[in-house]
């Protein structure tokens, strides 16, 4: 699967949702959710499938990932890829179910894949699961707007 393809399965899912509440066509997809049951794997393969080395080159370095706040919505362990697409597009993030949950009832149903859209604007951060569709996905997750600075 390539960047283009991972993109494009969040865009069919934001569309899918869409379809149902019109009042989310105006967020952007802001990241893209890879459901996996093994993160350490998951995250090497990622890199490998994301920025191959090219003939003859040496491999590029591995990306930064950076573990976020646990996911208590869809019950998972998750890391955000630094600069997913060259710092362009959505961000890439890879979710590991740590209790029996939706995103492991994802996993059960579709496998190891992308299972999670994020909407909204800026970064990665919390935000809350748009409920109306079934248990194992796949999850639409709408980002908190930024918290305002205290005076």
């Amino acid at each position: 699967m390539s960047w283009d393809e991972l993109v494009a399965a969040g865009e069919r899912i934001r569309d899918t949702a869409v379809a149902k509440d019109s009042t989310l066509a105006d967020y952007p997809v802001t990241g893209i959710g890879w459901a996996t049951v093994d993160a350490d794997r998951a995250l090497v393969q990622l890199d490998g499938l994301l920025a191959p080395a090219g003939e003859g080159e040496e491999s590029p370095p591995p990306s930064s990932w950076t573990p976020l706040a646990r996911d208590a919505a869809l019950g998972a362990r998750v890391w955000l890829r630094a600069m997913a697409n060259s710092g362009s597009g959505p961000w890439l993030v890879v979710l590991e179910p740590d209790t029996e949950s939706r995103l492991a009832a994802s996993l059960a149903r579709f496998g190891e894949g992308v299972a999670v859209v994020y909407l909204g604007e800026g970064l990665l951060r919390s935000g809350r699961l748009v409920r109306g569709g079934p248990a194992w996905g796949p999850h639409v997750m709408i980002l908190a707007a930024p918290e305002p600075p205290t005076i």
